[in-house]
């Protein structure tokens, strides 16, 4: 049962957060909002693997290597979370309303990317939990579908100019092309105020299909990885 609760929290996790990845694609407010929600879902998720962190920290160097990498890459998760909430916060615009701008919305984009890229990571090293989803006669279906709407998904997410942000000069940083990518240039000049443009279900599509492509991205990306060293590990044994 404790699973299953697990289960469904991560699930309403990785939800939540492909919404925030594109503040208009409800409201700004929500935007807002959600990211404090997701916050307080991290701590919770954090409760329940509490007992797994304690372990680990207590007896991290006789921990195998690959138990050593997962630890690292949920730090870093938590950090880059951690950091896109704060950052979230001090450029608020309705709930906190303290707008600080600047450098701090560049930090926030990049801390958002790391955070999603490592979101990718950190599912691919618990595939185990997915496993028994790959055996059933209609997974390679779903995930050619997953797949090609991620294709299609991915390009509406300016990742590149999100993890470059702090290295652009203020001036020439361009919030509304890098938080909302192609979509939002076609809504340019239609008379509505950035960040206050009206609800789109297209857009809420094109949206879950960039984040599932960025993740998918990461999770080939570990995959690969953990077979290379494990090939080259067999090969020097």
């Amino acid at each position: 049962m404790k699973r299953r609760y697990r289960l469904v929290l991560d699930a309403v996790m990785m939800a939540l957060a492909a919404l925030l990845y594109r503040k208009n694609v409800i409201s700004l407010a929500f935007h807002e909002a959600a990211g404090l929600a997701l916050g307080a879902l991290f701590v919770v998720h954090l409760a329940f693997n509490r007992k797994w962190i304690a372990a680990v920290s207590a007896n991290f160097r006789a921990t195998n290597g690959r138990t050593k990498a997962l630890a690292v890459i949920d730090a870093l998760l938590a950090v880059s979370w951690l950091a896109s909430i704060v950052t979230g916060i001090l450029i608020s615009k309705k709930v906190f309303a303290l707008d600080w701008g600047g450098a701090w919305i560049r930090a926030h984009f990049f801390t958002s990317a790391v955070a999603l890229i490592l979101t990718g990571v950190h599912l691919a090293m618990h595939r185990h939990i997915f496993a028994s989803f790959f055996r059933k006669r209609w997974a390679v279906p779903a995930i050619v579908i997953l797949t090609l709407a991620s294709l299609y998904g991915v390009t509406f997410l300016n990742m590149g100019t999100w993890l470059s942000a702090p290295f652009i000069p203020a001036r020439n940083f361009d919030p509304r092309d890098s938080a909302d990518g192609a979509q939002e240039g076609r809504r340019k000049g239609r008379g509505h105020p950035h960040g206050e443009e009206p609800f789109s279900l297209v857009a809420v599509i094109e949206l879950a299909g960039g984040v599932l492509g960025v993740v998918l991205l990461a999770n080939a990306g570990e995959y690969a990885a953990e077979r290379l060293i494990l090939r080259r590990r067999g090969k020097n044994s």
